[in-house]
Order: structure tokens, then C-alpha cells, then sequence
């Protein structure tokens, strides 16, 4: 007959599994690893499955790292539409090196440039729209980062789950 109550979450139960048995096993792997994804912000005795994923959430790197791209590639669309910057430029020629100066030698040559490129009809739409879809693609990326590592959080709960029910059931 069990005496003790039944745990309120899976990795108190192996949490207090262990400090009753003095053993250490795959269970407090399993609990370090939960808690390690977890950042090390929730305790063995507060670590339910939504405050672990929440945790997560807030706190990976991988997560945080994707969603900052994805903001990076959206802050690119409005630049790819864009036309391109003119350029302007100031050019001297055959000054001579004697005696500088301009005017003093008749082929010393002063220029002033003002350009800028013109891009082909059609073109800056084409790249605004290869912007635009590659920002989405970095959208569904973070979004394909942020199902990982919530998936490896609730393998780990749930194996942790499982050892703490296995070693109850040892006990018996």
C-alpha cells in the first residue's frame, strides 16, 4: 500500500522519488534534461507541461533566433521595391602635379556627375514579391522551430512521466 499521495506532476513525483530512495537513475537525467529546456526558470516542484512549453517559449535561443529573422526578412520587403539611390560623383582630370591649381593648365578637367540606374520595367515589383515570399518562408520557419522545440519539451515531460510511473510500479 502506497502512503504517499500521489505527485501533482510528473517530474515532482521522480523528484521525490529519488530523494526517498537515494538513487539515482534515468529519471534524474530525464529531470535535468526537462528542466535545462526549460531554461532553468521552473522548479521540479512547479514543472507542469504548460509552464515548461511556456518557458520554452520564451526562453530558447533557437526560438528567439528565428523570430528574429523572420522579423529581419520582413523589414527587407519595402527595401527590395524600392528603386535604387542615385549617385553623385566630383571628378578632376590632368591637374598637374607641379603646381596645382585649376584653370592654370587649359586640359585640367573639372566633373560633376549625377546618375542613378534604371531598372527594368517590372523589375522592383519581382523583387519586392521574391522579398515578401521569402519573408513568409522565414515566418514558417520560426514557426517550424517553435513546433520543435515545444515537441522535444513534451517528449522529455512525458518520458519523465512515464520513468516516474515505471519506478511506482516497481516499488509495488
Amino acid at each position: 500500500m502506497n502512503r504517499n499521495p500521489l505527485p501533482r506532476t510528473p517530474i515532482e513525483g521522480v523528484a521525490g522519488h529519488l530523494r526517498r530512495t537515494g538513487r539515482a537513475r534515468v529519471g534524474l537525467i530525464s529531470l535535468t534534461a526537462a528542466l535545462a529546456v526549460a531554461s532553468g526558470q521552473a522548479s521540479a516542484q512547479d514543472a507542469t507541461l504548460e509552464t515548461l512549453l511556456a518557458v520554452a517559449r520564451a526562453d530558447n535561443p533557437a526560438i528567439v533566433a528565428a523570430e528574429r529573422a523572420a522579423a529581419a526578412a520582413a523589414a527587407r520587403v519595402p527595401q527590395a521595391g524600392a528603386p535604387p539611390d542615385p549617385t553623385v560623383g566630383l571628378g578632376f582630370m590632368n591637374v598637374p602635379v607641379s603646381g596645382p591649381g585649376f584653370g592654370k593648365d587649359p586640359m585640367t578637367m573639372t566633373q560633376i556627375q549625377i546618375g542613378s540606374r534604371l531598372p527594368w520595367p517590372g523589375k522592383l515589383s519581382l523583387a519586392e514579391a521574391a522579398a515578401r515570399l521569402q519573408a513568409e518562408a522565414a515566418r514558417w520557419e520560426a514557426e517550424g522551430v517553435r513546433q520543435d522545440v515545444a515537441a522535444r519539451v513534451k517528449t522529455l515531460y512525458f518520458r519523465t512521466y512515464f520513468l516516474d510511473r515505471a519506478l511506482e510500479v516497481t516499488e509495488r
